[in-house]
């Protein structure tokens, strides 16, 4: 992202980030103008300023749905602006064009959601369908309010696709391509049977009915490995079109039903001839969604984010769009200088900038990249040393991340140097935490009550080997906090949680000897690093407020003691007495995951977050 794409929030600069990302659904509403609305794991993104060839700009929708696997707008859009979102923990709808949402009433409260269809006839019948990723198909006739399971006589409950039949009303006529088969119903979903495909067809990704199956009967069917299939006497015998690609992802026909377009793993293709001939339009591999209304074409792919076109010759890739699942935002110590910082998460690597966060390059060299954890050695500006964890080891590069090698093999989470960088210590699932005294040569246990089990949540350690750790124990029910030493730990908190628990820790000083802070909900504990010390609590927010939870706890140190910031993703938080908090800063529409204060914060005043989608944000909080 270059410095013209700057925009601001609220006294915060967003100043650069990764761009794109894997884009898994889009929908194009129409009323007075085009609304284009891209759905992807951190969210669902929203253009209102399309004016024909350009998009004016996106704003990420803070009260719709993460974990988007599909999405859908009803063929009444421009009276009644409706959409359903099918995502990785159920379905959630909007009669508002994406402004507000609600969840909707289905049978399996947490099922994965991979494909929503409406009726034609929706403004009559309210009927809505999903396909499951294990509990088959959902069947709305309450506009989206209520559903219940249609599967009878439905032998795979993996359903990848669905359609139904322009004339629902006269023929009640759907499809579902799953895992293993093609099943058709002719009575609204009441029943269904299996088409007979041709061996080894299945799984099958996407379908596609002929606006004019009423007279022509024609269904495609796109699969995995075998490429395109189209049948016109409603499966009867098939065809196998020569379509040159083998896994085709999504299939869209124009309104017109003149214009077929596949978008498979090598790019997207047209037929204006039934399938019997085809034009490679655009060489985009890993096209995974697609859309298409009047002469816009929107295309989706892994990683790439979305590449669009208005006469279906000249294609362009949208800028200014973060949809990335990074998690973790670290900065050099001497970032005002040096003006290095990375980002990182799981399945996307390692990100860096040398130039304070405008532009952002991906490490290719990194061997993984379902990277948990980064952390930069308290000498980084001298000897460039960062430390990662991954699913297939723990990671090390001595020259800024150009190249890596491996330090230990197997899945490793979190990882931790103390503050002269003489001591490296990483957890790893089940096996509790290793320690090395010179950068991973050689390790050894650390052992602890994490020896029985549990998952470890945060993790510190001290020049002089001082170990400070939460764990959640057991079935996930209990997070414990401890510090000590082997053979010396000390549980200093004890508490009942749900869900999916956050505890970050801040140690202010590089030995033992300081009160120290453990954040867990919405509430933060201050710990006495002696033996026995006592811990006083201390509430975050006022019971308005009581719903935000604590994602990333720092601090700093001045003349007159600790400045304690609290940042939930909506709001920053300031305590200057360990008692009381000031709200610094709302990100507004944006939601932050990270939170880092510059290593001059003393003199400047300023923080960067790194913002839901991958946006690298800066702004002054005093």
């Amino acid at each position: 992202m270059s410095k013209k794409h700057i925009r601001s929030s609220q006294q915060w600069t967003i100043i650069g980030g990764p761009q794109a990302g894997t884009i898994t659904a889009l929908v194009i509403g129409q009323d007075d103008g085009y609304t284009l609305f891209i759905g992807t794991n951190v969210g669902l993104f929203r253009s209102m300023g399309f004016d024909g060839k350009w998009v004016q700009g996106w704003e990420r929708l803070s009260t719709a749905p993460v974990g988007i696997m599909c999405l859908a707008v009803s063929p009444d859009y421009s009276a009644d602006h409706t959409m359903i979102a099918g995502t990785s923990s159920g379905i959630f709808l909007t009669n508002d064009s994406g402004n507000t949402w609600q969840a909707a009433q289905i049978p399996m409260s947490s099922s994965m959601i991979l494909t929503i269809c409406f009726s034609p006839n929706y403004l009559s019948d309210g009927i809505i369908m999903a396909g499951t990723m294990e509990d088959g198909i959902f069947y709305s006739d309450t506009r989206g309010e209520r559903w219940v399971s249609k599967s009878f006589g439905l032998l795979d409950p993996t359903v990848y696709s669905l359609a139904i039949s322009p004339t629902l009303a006269r023929d009640e006529t759907m499809y579902a391509g799953t895992d293993t088969a093609i099943y058709y119903s002719y009575n609204n979903a009441r029943a269904w049977r299996q088409l007979n495909i041709p061996e080894g067809a299945a799984p099958v990704l996407s379908l596609a009915i002929s606006q004019n199956k009423s007279s022509d009967h024609t269904l495609y069917v796109g699969t995995e490995k075998q490429g395109l299939y189209r049948t016109d006497n409603q499966g009867q015998s098939w065809k196998k079109l020569d379509l040159p690609a083998a896994c085709v992802n999504s299939l869209t026909i124009s309104q017109k039903g003149n214009t077929l377009l596949a978008a498979t793993e090598a790019g997207i293709y047209r037929s204006q001839d039934k399938g019997h001939t085809w034009e490679y339009l655009i060489n985009l591999p890993g096209v995974i969604s697609m859309v298409m209304k009047d002469e816009i074409v929107m295309a989706g792919l892994v990683d790439q984010g979305v590449w669009m076109t208005t006469d279906l010759v000249d294609w362009k890739p949208i800028s200014n769009l973060s949809a990335r699942s990074l998690l973790g935002l670290v900065l050099s110590s001497q970032f005002n200088t040096d003006h290095i910082a990375y980002m990182y998460g799981f399945q996307e690597g390692i990100w860096r900038t040398e130039d304070g966060g405008y532009t952002w390059n991906n490490l290719e060299s990194l061997p993984s990249l379902d990277i948990q954890a980064v952390v930069l050695s308290p000498e980084f500006p001298d000897n460039r040393t960062i430390v990662a964890t991954s699913l297939y080891g723990v990671l090390l590069s001595e020259d800024s991340g150009d190249s890596w090698q491996f330090l230990v093999e197997g899945p490793a989470e979190l990882a931790s140097f103390s503050p002269n960088g003489e001591v490296l210590t990483i957890s790893f699932p089940g096996e509790g935490i290793r320690v090395s005294n010179d950068l991973g040569k050689t390790w050894q246990n650390v052992p602890g009550p994490w020896d029985t089990g549990g998952r470890i949540l945060a993790l510190s350690v001290t020049n002089m080997h001082h170990y400070y750790v939460a764990l959640l124990e057991g079935v996930g029910e209990t997070v414990s906090i401890w510090q000590g030493k082997p053979g010396q730990f000390e549980k200093v908190l004890n508490q009942s949680v749900s869900g999916n628990p956050v505890v970050s820790l801040w140690i202010p000083g590089p030995v033992a000897d300081r009160p120290w802070y453990a954040s867990l909900g919405n509430k933060v504990w201050k710990f006495s690093s002696r033996r026995g010390g006592s811990s006083v609590q201390s509430s975050i927010f006022s019971d308005t407020l009581q719903k935000e939870n604590i994602l990333a706890l720092n601090g700093i140190r001045d003349q007159t003691g600790q400045i304690l910031f609290a940042c939930t993703g909506q709001h920053i938080y300031k305590s200057l007495d360990e008692k009381s908090w000031t709200m610094v800063h709302d990100f507004g529409n944006e939601r932050a995951i990270s939170l880092a204060l510059s290593p001059s914060y003393l003199e400047d005043k300023t923080a960067y977050a790194l913002l839901l989608g991958g946006s690298f944000s800066q702004g002054v909080i005093r």
